[in-house]
């Protein structure tokens, strides 16, 4: 998180259909504690127009800005903060 300058992060490992460990860290963009039941993958961009500008390895210095970047004018499946929606780019 202090690498990345994200305010609060959370995982959970799945093993089969069962949680087999879960932990949350920080602070949601309003400022509340991520907890297990924060909505994550709520910025309005679908699946299909994130994994189109995800799956390209950027390694590079700059990668993530020219990733971020390449967000600009994405057209959205709805308001951001609205519904879960998954994208691999948000």
């Amino acid at each position: 998180m202090e690498r990345t300058k994200a305010p609060g992060s959370a995982y959970a490992v799945v093993r089969g259909d069962e949680v087999a460990h879960r932990r949350t860290w920080g602070s949601d963009g309003n400022g509340a504690p991520i907890t297990s039941r924060t909505p994550n993958q709520t910025s309005g961009i679908s699946e299909r127009e994130g994994l189109e500008r995800s799956d390209r390895g950027d390694n590079e210095p700059g990668g993530v800005e020219r990733r971020a970047r390449s967000l600009v004018g994405v057209p959205l499946s709805g308001p951001p903060g609205e519904r879960h929606r998954y994208s691999a780019a948000a």
